[in-house]
C-alpha cells in the first residue's frame, strides 16, 4: 500500500515540476524567440512522460483495487487456517 501511495505522490510531483518548467519556458520565449525550439521539444517529451504516468497510474489503481478486495475478503472470512 505504501509503495502505491508513494508512486502516486511521485507522479503528482513530476506533473507539478513539468508544469512549472513549461510555464517558465513560455515566459522565456517572450524574451528570447530561440527558446521556442526548446519549448516544443520539452512539451513533446512531457506529453510522452504524462502518457507513461497515466498507464502506471492505471496499473497501480488496479493493484490497489485488488489489494482492497483481498482485505475486504479477509475481514469477512478471517485469516486462512494454519
Amino acid at each position: 500500500m505504501r509503495e502505491l501511495c508513494g508512486r502516486a505522490l511521485v507522479r503528482e510531483a513530476e506533473d507539478l515540476v513539468e508544469t512549472v518548467w513549461i510555464e517558465g519556458l513560455d515566459h522565456a520565449e517572450h524574451a528570447d524567440p530561440t527558446v521556442r525550439l526548446i519549448l516544443e521539444r520539452e512539451r513533446a517529451s512531457f506529453a510522452r512522460a504524462a502518457r507513461r504516468r497515466a498507464v502506471e497510474a492505471d496499473k497501480d489503481s488496479r493493484r490497489l483495487a485488488a489489494v482492497t478486495a483481498e482485505m475486504v475478503q479477509l475481514t469477512r472470512t478471517g485469516p486462512p487456517p494454519d
